[in-house]
């Protein structure tokens, strides 16, 4: 199974800590664990005793992996370790994706010397890798976009890079009747970190309704993204001109 686990460096999601989601950094691993650095949420450490069993999001050759087992020892200066029992590999576009209805400005390509222009769309659902829009206008497969957009429960707003990777025509529809899937692009780790913590929160918030328990709050907040530096502005690589 150590084939399987999360390679060192990489992000690993955990749920079922005191607190809800959190992220952490595989540093380590061993046969059938795997050694995390303690979770923190704020700076402060998230109790992570040993026998709480957890369940662990990753990636592994860019396939999405979710692992379940239990924490065997920590937290420490070591860190913890979860000793694994099970990892299912998903399909990619069965990465935590979960539906999500928000406002969202795309600013389109423009040919040289043309001012871009700037659309409305509506999510339909969100991951830490894209999202899925309706908007009026087709998007064109392989164009370069500037997204803007808030996370519904929270008060940031926030800019990223995406490319459209597929689009379709809805003609039931007469409002928003083009579909398309934005991958985002140029995500640092602490806002792709951002995103998995209110995706995780966020599919835990459906399951629990699904049983009929309370819903745990507000989503667990960050600061805003940073824009990345290589957005592109008028007349880039993703010209339509």
């Amino acid at each position: 199974m150590c084939r399987q686990l999360p390679n060192p460096s990489s992000p690993v999601g955990i749920e079922g800590l005191a607190g809800g989601p959190v992220t952490s950094i595989a540093t380590g691993r061993e046969g059938d664990r795997v050694r995390l650095e303690p979770p923190r949420v704020g700076g402060r450490a998230v109790p992570a005793a040993p026998g709480r069993k957890v369940r662990l999001q990753y990636r592994r050759l860019k396939v999405p992996c979710v692992a379940l087992g239990v924490i065997v020892e920590g937290p420490g200066d070591d860190g913890v370790w979860v000793e694994v029992h099970s990892v299912e590999r998903l399909q990619r576009r069965s990465a935590v994706r979960v539906p999500v209805q928000m406002q969202v400005e795309i600013t389109l390509p423009a040919p040289r010397g043309e001012e871009p222009v700037t659309v409305t769309g509506v999510s339909e659902d969100l991951s830490a890798g894209g999202m899925l829009v309706r908007t009026r206008e087709e998007l064109e497969r392989g164009w370069l976009l500037r997204l803007r957009f808030c996370l519904p429960g929270e008060d940031a707003c926030f800019t990223t890079r995406g490319r459209v990777v597929h689009g379709s025509e809805d003609e039931r529809r007469t409002e928003r009747r083009w579909r398309a899937g934005i991958e985002f692009l140029g995500v640092e780790f602490e806002d792709r970190e951002h995103l998995v913590r209110y995706t995780l929160w966020r599919e835990r918030e459906i399951r629990r309704r699904e049983v009929g328990l309370d819903p745990i709050g507000r989503p667990p907040g960050f600061g805003p993204w940073r824009a990345p530096a290589d957005t592109p502005g008028p007349g880039g690589d993703g010209s339509a001109g």
